[in-house]
């Protein structure tokens, strides 16, 4: 198993020799199947095969064959045989066996090549003529490369192949089209301005007035008065929430050292933010971390309390929810990362070491999410993040009947921007460039697989007026979220963390439509008002600083625990105070 790519190999316990092998890759083309051994190949439909015939291309060599069968659920599937040697005498033929129709081999062949793809009825569609140029050659793998050229970002899927055709070049598909390539060349526009600071696209300069800093100052105060951080943090207990609570903590330490220039407060907060990380690398118990041998990553040891004979106890399965088992790591990690990009910039500022001493252990969390490297003989290769599909999947190594998922493309967005500011920190280009480069992916494919406008040509129109996916699964769409299906759930958690990358992916007229039409409907009194109202900022910022300003604000029920009223109140103000453009 690599990168974007698998082979299954089929055989019997008692003879690994005689096997069926398929190579799985993301944007394959056609199903391949190569047999090794003494095997006659047998090709069955769910539904039965209800016609069956052979017929030719006079220009195909004479090792290939071609066959056009009609499925029982009215698919017509193209069959290309590929034999080893031109003499070999082979043929396919339909039989039945009781009531069900299936199509099987005269002989086995060792080498036998057979290709199936779906295709037109019509003979000698032009669909049909690529399929037979391609015939015999399949792919087995691919490389994955790109680079980031001032404000534009470019990259490539190399697909490896096997076999040989008549023009060289395999088939493979992308968005419901063909392409006759061993390549997919892609360019998207990265907007590099996105860095600490809340980002306003059309306006470089961030203006707050004297009576929003006071506000800011007191606010800051307010929640850090008093406030044990690293227990604080540590008392959450689920890695999910302590990441969030944690990076909670280092926005306001940004603020109070970038914004309020308050160097005492800065150092005491930051002091507490890095005993925290020393007694999180240091912990020892059952709620730390650890790294796993079998399937390469740092994952949570709480899934495996009371490992009997080798196996996991299922009641601890969802525990962290499901870290052990690699579930939510882009979201999980994002907030560490995030935070300890902070710490490390603000301790380098007074002269700390902090960054030198915690890099390796950091960088494991990048690692386990996103390693680029086949090198990385530690790690696989972008783990969690599916160049092909643009965004990263969250779900880890359990079976699921409908495939991986996704529920949070702002925790996935948020993966990213932690990676690019923690690059930026330690001094990586490459890091940060492909921060940079996901980032860019991500906001194409978000905009069409999960954050929906009317003109959204890929999801039925019975879709767009939920304006999100909900959870998106390889095999469908499913309008929930896994802690439960109310609105402020489902497009709630597409929310958060508020950060200068998320505006790259929710545009205003996207997020204003939203609100319109379903969260303004809505009379929420949990904290997840403080979510929805965060996400005001994008098109009605005067409505999100009124909301964050109330001086009668409960720090308790009015925003989510990994809220910060002062970040907010930070984030908001310049959206507020921007004049309009003319």
């Amino acid at each position: 198993m690599k990168s974007l790519s698998a082979e299954a190999k089929i055989s019997s316990e008692s003879d690994f020799k005689r096997y069926i092998a398929f190579p799985l890759v993301e944007g394959m083309g056609v199903v391949t199947a190569v047999y090794h051994g003494d095997l006659i190949p047998k090709i069955q439909g769910r539904e039965g095969i209800l016609t069956f015939e052979k017929f030719r291309f006079s220009e195909k060599p004479g090792n290939t064959q071609f066959y056009r069968a009609e499925g029982g659920n009215s698919e017509t599937w193209l069959i290309s045989v590929t034999l080893p040697n031109t003499d070999e005498t082979f043929e396919l033929s339909k039989n039945k066996e009781g009531a069900i129709h299936f199509v099987e081999g005269s002989k086995a062949v060792d080498g036998l090549i057979i290709q199936i793809a779906i295709t037109s009825s019509e003979d000698g569609t032009e669909t049909e003529k690529v399929y037979q140029q391609t015939a015999g050659m399949y792919v087995t793998g691919t490389k994955f490369s790109g680079d980031v050229n001032c404000e534009t970002v470019n990259y490539k899927i190399q697909y490896e192949t096997e076999g040989s055709s008549e023009i060289g070049k395999p088939i493979s598909s992308r968005t419901m089209q063909g392409y006759l390539s061993n390549e997919l060349l892609f360019s998207h526009k990265v907007d590099n301005k996105v860095q600490w600071l809340p980002y306003l696209r059309n306006n470089e300069k961030l203006e707050y007035t004297k009576e929003q800093m006071e506000l800011i100052r007191k606010t800051a105060r307010e929640e850090l008065e008093g406030v044990d951080i690293e227990q604080t943090v540590l008392n959450m207990g689920n890695h999910y929430f302590v990441g969030k609570v944690l990076d909670k903590f280092a926005h306001l330490l940004y603020v109070v050292d970038e914004f309020l220039n308050d160097e005492v407060l800065t150092k005491a907060v930051l002091k507490s933010m890095k005993g925290f990380f020393k007694t999180f690398r240091e912990r020892k118990g059952e709620r730390g971390f650890f790294y796993d041998t079998k399937f390469g990553g740092v994952t949570s040891k709480s899934a495996f309390r009371n490992v009997k004979n080798g196996e996991v106890d299922p009641g601890n399965i969802n525990i962290d929810f499901g870290n052990g088992l690699y579930n939510n790591h882009n979201h999980d990690y994002s907030y560490y990362i995030h935070a300890a990009a902070v710490v490390g910039k603000i301790d380098k500022k007074f002269g700390g070491n902090w960054v030198s001493e915690n890099k390796d252990f950091i960088n494991t969390f990048v690692r386990d999410v996103a390693n680029p490297s086949e090198e990385d003989s530690f790690f696989p290769v972008f783990r969690l993040f599916d160049i092909f599909q643009g965004h990263s999947w969250a779900h880890g190594i359990t079976n699921m009947r409908d495939g991986k998922s996704l529920q949070s493309t702002s925790e996935d967005v948020n993966f990213s921007y932690a990676m690019k500011m923690w690059g930026q920190v330690i001094g990586d280009e490459a890091m940060e460039a492909r921060g940079n480069l996901m980032l860019s992916i991500q906001k194409a494919s978000f905009n069409l697989y999960f954050l929906y406008q009317d003109d959204n040509k890929v999801v039925a129109p019975t879709m767009l007026k939920n304006r999100v996916s909900g959870l998106l699964f390889e095999a469908k769409l499913a309008y929930e979220t896994w802690f439960g299906s109310n609105p402020e759930f489902i497009n709630g958690i597409q929310m958060l963390p508020l950060t200068p990358a998320l505006g790259l992916v929710r545009s205003a007229s996207f997020a204003q439509k939203e609100w319109d039409e379903i969260l303004g409907k809505l009379s929420i009194t949990s904290q997840w008002a403080g979510i929805l109202n965060s996400n005001r900022v994008f098109f009605d910022p005067k409505s999100a600083w009124n909301y964050f300003s109330n001086p009668q604000f409960d720090y308790q029920n009015d925003m989510d625990g990994g809220q910060s009223r002062t970040w907010n109140l930070v984030f908001s103000a310049p959206f507020f105070n921007q004049k309009p453009q003319i």
